[in-house]
């Protein structure tokens, strides 16, 4: 997981997606003015989701709201959109670590194809530990430490995925989430070129997916030893719709 230095928060560019840590909420309306008017200076158009500002009432009108403004922004005569969204306001109380991942794994694709840079806050004070680094290992980029996710995986490009870093049974749930939503997404081709260890738990979770799903999930860039050990586990006759290249 990239973690961007306290600077580079407000050097974004015109495309992103972005999990902010909010540790200290007395600096947050300041540092998300910063952000905005950053955007601004860009061409984007800036929008604030949370008290005071837009409530999109659920997640999927949350969407479907950003789809409607990336489409209005040229000819509101913006290149595109900045958007500080605050968490609070976009996810229902008590929402589950599952429930979280598949949100913003969906966000994420989404985003791939606008012209936006969406910055997520996460207040410490408001989300356990698990929902944040469940949060953590969809975002291609993070601002704000003190916790890290040890995979991540991400839109690439040409509707592509990227799963990089290690995955194990300390984020079972959070994996098996991110896994399954991108395979429900259609034409599932995820680059492994960049992931360093995955257990039996991470390969289950693929295979599930990909019984999941009526099409094949792609593993591009798959090592020797990840394919010997999907082969020695069964997975390779369980879930013959996973292709290696």
């Amino acid at each position: 997981m990239e973690i961007l230095p306290d600077a580079a928060i407000r050097d974004l560019g015109v495309s992103g997606h972005v999990c902010w840590l909010v540790s200290d909420p007395g600096a947050y309306d300041g540092l998300a003015a910063a952000l905005l008017a950053e955007g601004a200076g860009l061409g984007q158009r800036p929008v604030a989701f949370g008290p005071g500002a837009i409530d999109p009432g659920t997640p999927i009108a949350f969407m479907k709201l950003l789809r409607e403004l990336a489409a209005k922004a040229p000819a509101d005569g913006y290149g595109g959109l900045r958007i500080v969204a605050d968490m609070d306001c976009i996810l229902p109380l008590h929402l589950s670590t599952t429930d979280i991942v598949a949100f913003e794994v969906q966000l994420d694709r989404l985003l791939s194809e606008l012209n936006a840079t969406v910055v997520c806050a996460y207040r410490r004070s408001s989300f356990d530990t698990e929902a944040i680094a469940g949060a953590l290992a969809v975002h291609p980029e993070q601002f704000g430490g003190g916790l890290q996710a040890p995979f991540r995986l991400v839109a690439g490009p040409q509707r592509s995925w990227r799963l990089s870093g290690e995955v194990d049974m300390s984020m079972q749930e959070a994996f098996a989430a991110a896994l399954g939503t991108a395979a429900t997404l259609g034409d599932c081709v995820i680059d492994v070129t960049d992931l360093r260890f995955i257990d039996i738990s991470g390969l289950r979770a693929i295979a599930h997916g990909a019984r999941a799903t009526d099409d094949a999930i792609r593993l591009h860039g798959a090592s020797a030893d990840l394919r010997r050990l999907w082969d020695m586990c069964g997975f390779k006759d369980f879930a013959p719709k996973v292709q290696f290249s």
